[in-house]
């Protein structure tokens, strides 16, 4: 199928349930451009970088995980004006999937992440704003961490931050993409042997020492690469549009 700019995102709105999902962003349509589509870029956050490399690939739709608006209302200077102008002055629409994206058991980047390791036995784990937004599960076999940090380092981030808490090889393992150190918790309380998020925090090596769990910290952006690359392929796949994931550097 093909359709306007609007039928895409309101594809996209439905596909990943936004309607359903409580969150502080804005997701869904942010900055309205032309009504027409033939190319779409996707990618991690909205910044300037970003917006930059769609303008160059003349993109007429963009599509983020992070986008421009939170929830609260802020004046429109600084960086925030400078990305909306480019937006505008080229006529892109901006939308954006936050928690929608981090969720979706398929194409989410928690699903991503579960796939990356082989887990199996999927269900919901990591309680945020009354949903479940990431997934604990078993790997195949019981594995030696180097061996998962070997493959994280080559798949997904090349120098993660890891903090062994113990030293039996693991079966049960949390993830949770992004900013979610505070899960640490949940992890230890469900028993699992690991925990993979993006960001850590002051007591997070505490926690994994006391806790005896293994955490393993991937960077916010690389662990939210998955659901944005899935994207771009179910857009060209699903309209008659060119769809590129476009990835900017960021080891955070």
């Amino acid at each position: 199928m093909s359709g306007t700019t609007r039928e895409l995102v309101d594809w996209l709105d439905v596909l990943l349930e936004v309607e359903r999902i409580k969150d502080s962003a804005l997701n869904g349509l942010q900055v309205e451009g032309r009504p027409e589509v033939r190319r779409v870029v996707t990618g991690v956050s909205a910044n300037r970088a970003l917006i930059q490399a769609a303008i160059e690939r003349k993109a007429d739709l963009v599509v983020v995980h992070h986008g421009l608006f939170w929830g609260n209302t802020v004046p429109i200077s600084g960086p925030l004006r400078q990305r909306l102008k480019l937006l505008l002055e080229h006529e892109m629409t901006l939308a954006a999937y936050h928690l929608p994206l981090d969720l979706h058991p398929a194409l989410g980047n928690n699903a991503g992440l579960c796939k990356l390791l082989g887990l199996v036995e999927r269900e919901p784990f990591g309680l945020y704003k009354g949903q479940r937004i990431g997934f604990r599960g078993q790997l195949a076999r019981p594995t030696p961490l180097a061996e998962l940090v070997e493959l994280i380092r080559h798949d997904l981030h090349p120098d993660p931050i890891v903090l062994a808490g113990h030293e039996r090889p693991v079966s049960t393992v949390a993830v949770c993409s992004g900013g979610a150190p505070e899960l640490v918790d949940e992890a230890i309380a469900c028993g699992c042997d690991l925990y993979l998020s993006g960001e850590l925090t002051e007591y997070t090596p505490a926690m994994a020492t006391e806790g005896a769990i293994d955490v393993v910290v991937a960077g916010h952006h690389a662990t939210e690469r998955s659901g944005v690359r899935s994207l771009a392929t179910v857009i060209a796949q699903q309209f008659n549009v060119i769809a590129e994931f476009v990835d900017v550097a960021n080891k955070f």
